[in-house]
């Protein structure tokens, strides 16, 4: 065809109910060749041929690929629309990225939906149902944290000795935590996708945590100092305890960067469910490890 019987087919034979900000073209076997979009077709020359104007490098997908690899083409590549092709590269049909849009939300509220073990509940199920679906875990975690305070209780002379430290004990906890949500939430999203996670990706994280935990470290032994330097106080321990809290920060996370990689892992290899589970299980090991170390380091360092 030529451009402008081509744009005589569009206006003429195109209904409002069709998609035409793209045209996609094939051959005469049928087989997928690339595509021109309307913008292009208006402003072409009427006998210039389309065979000349055919974009081949446009993007596709075939037909059994996963959806979000359609999703990134069409991210990607700024595209209204992408072609879906048979493993004949024919034309099967289109994405729009409309739909796309609606499909990447959808699989977003299932990724969490599934992170806090909700897609087993409805509207229409009770409030006891409900509970009864979260409940077990929560408990488990209420007696590990009797286990924290017992653990926690043979620290009680560093903290009569230097009060200041439980000023920074939140620190130590929303750091360990973030980190181990963070490390918990990637390994998760893998094990959606691929049935194990490898070496490396555990090496990865790891990493990750390492170097997070040194900048983080260093950064809050600055402020801690800063602080307690700013704050009217008595205390005459402030740098060794800025030592005490930087320390801490980088041991906790470190530990809870290993723990949020590995506790799925582990719960999914004894047949548990990690994606129930690893929510206030990795929040209960956090705190105890965190504050663990926390009062340990301190002990070591201020006594």
């Amino acid at each position: 065809m030529t451009v402008k019987e081509a744009t005589h087919y569009v206006t003429t034979d195109v209904s409002e109910k069709d998609e035409i900000d793209v045209i996609f073209f094939h051959d005469s076997d049928g087989k997928y060749q690339g595509a021109i979009s309307l913008q292009a077709l208006i402003i072409a020359r009427a006998n210039q041929s389309l065979a000349k104007l055919i974009d081949d490098q446009y993007p596709y997908v075939y037909v059994d690929e996963p959806i979000e690899t359609a999703i990134q083409k069409i991210r990607d590549y700024d595209i209204e629309m992408i072609a879906v092709l048979d493993r004949e590269d024919k034309q099967v049909g289109v994405i729009l990225s409309d739909d796309a849009l609606t499909i990447m939300d959808e699989l977003h509220v299932e990724t969490i939906s599934q992170l806090f073990k909700a897609q087993t509940i409805s509207d229409q199920d009770s409030p006891l149902k409900r509970s009864l679906n979260r409940l077990p875990w929560l408990l488990v975690c209420g007696l590990l944290n009797i286990l924290i305070v017992s653990f926690l209780s043979g620290f009680s002379g560093v903290l009569e000795t230097h009060v200041a430290l439980i000023l920074f004990q939140p620190m130590i906890l929303l750091m360990a935590g973030n980190i181990g949500t963070q490390s918990i939430s990637v390994i998760i999203l893998k094990l959606q996708k691929q049935p194990t996670v490898y070496k490396k990706d555990i090496a990865f994280e790891f990493s990750i945590g390492l170097l997070n935990g040194l900048i983080s470290a260093a950064f809050g032994a600055v402020i801690v100092f800063i602080f307690l330097n700013v704050l009217p106080n008595t205390y005459n321990d402030m740098p060794l305890i800025a030592l005490a809290v930087g320390v801490s920060i980088f041991v906790s996370m470190v530990i809870s960067a290993l723990f949020g990689v590995l506790t799925p892992l582990t719960l999914r290899k004894f047949g548990a469910d990690e994606k129930a589970a690893s929510g206030p299980l990795i929040t209960t090991i956090n705190d105890l490890f965190a504050l663990g170390a926390y009062f340990l380091i301190a002990t070591l360092i201020l006594l």
